[in-house]
């Protein structure tokens, strides 16, 4: 039989190994949650009207398509210049996520599903809106944006512009 000074240190034991791997298991994130965390940044930098914020997100080659993925995508320059409509006229004055969903495409690349309920200076009201945001890894660890996709904006494919 084992002495009672050694049967109690087995619950002990066990109980910090348990303890041991909980705490490396929520500081281990997958990609599609790390892409999640920056989507998140990226619209709350929208809510604040921080368009250079944004902007710092996009990657040099960063695309804004107006649809569909597949639609030809406009070059960063018109992407850049739609985000700081959210400087001015169509400031956000409400903002709600209402669907965020995120799934690895690549070991480095990830596609956000973002939908949301937004009121701006410009808008007669709520207006729901998806996007998709493929997001990729760079060398340095940090998740930049590649390609954004307005899906629907007040329950249609937009044409044109997003925001004019």
């Amino acid at each position: 039989a084992l002495p009672i000074s050694k049967l109690l240190g087995i619950p002990l034991a066990l109980g910090a190994v348990a303890g041991l791997v909980l705490l490396i298991a929520s500081l281990a994130t997958t990609p599609a949650e790390q892409a999640m965390a920056a989507t998140r940044e990226f619209v709350r930098a929208a809510e604040d009207g921080r368009s250079d914020d944004m902007i710092s997100m996009l990657r040099e080659n960063a695309t804004l398509h107006i649809g569909r993925t597949e639609n030809a995508g406009q070059p960063l320059e018109e992407l850049e210049r739609e985000l700081r409509m959210l400087d001015g006229v169509h400031r956000i004055v409400s903002n709600r996520i209402t669907r965020l969903e995120a799934q690895a495409t690549e070991p480095d690349t990830v596609v956000a599903e973002l939908g949301c309920y937004t009121e701006t200076e410009s808008s007669f009201g709520t207006v729901p809106s998806a996007w998709l945001i493929e997001w990729r890894k760079e060398p340095n660890g940090t998740w930049m944006v590649r390609r954004i996709t307005a899906a629907k904006i007040a329950g249609r494919g937009p044409t044109g512009s997003v925001l004019r």
